[in-house]
């Protein structure tokens, strides 16, 4: 299998065309997490952040490095993790709350 064959795939659990053109969600919102929307996209790099050299010749490098490896490392499970946490669903109460209070209605 290609790698973004993958990508499609995971893609499309998620979304279907309809007619006429155009795509939309194929599971309700609160069946869809941010984690699966994350999945569908292959696992992007989460943090753009990372080590000027995979393997420096410098001990304090090494040290530092590995400690920033780590911190990195356990950042990203807590992100996706709360990723899994958060439904589309939230995200759409959340805006409308958000909406009612900018036209005053909340």
């Amino acid at each position: 299998m290609r790698p973004g064959h993958a990508v499609l795939e995971s893609a499309a659990e998620l979304v279907g065309q309809i007619a006429g053109g155009g795509w939309a969600l194929s599971r309700a919102l609160a069946e869809v997490s941010l984690l699966d929307i994350y999945r569908a996209l292959g696992d992007p790099r989460l943090f753009a952040i990372g080590l000027a050299e995979d393997a420096p010749s410098c001990l304090v490098e090494e040290a530092v490095n590995a400690a920033v490896a780590d911190t990195l490392a356990a950042a990203e499970a807590l992100v996706i993790a709360r990723f899994g946490e958060v439904t589309l669903a939230d995200i759409a109460r959340d805006f409308d709350a958000r909406f009612a209070a900018v036209m005053g209605e909340g």
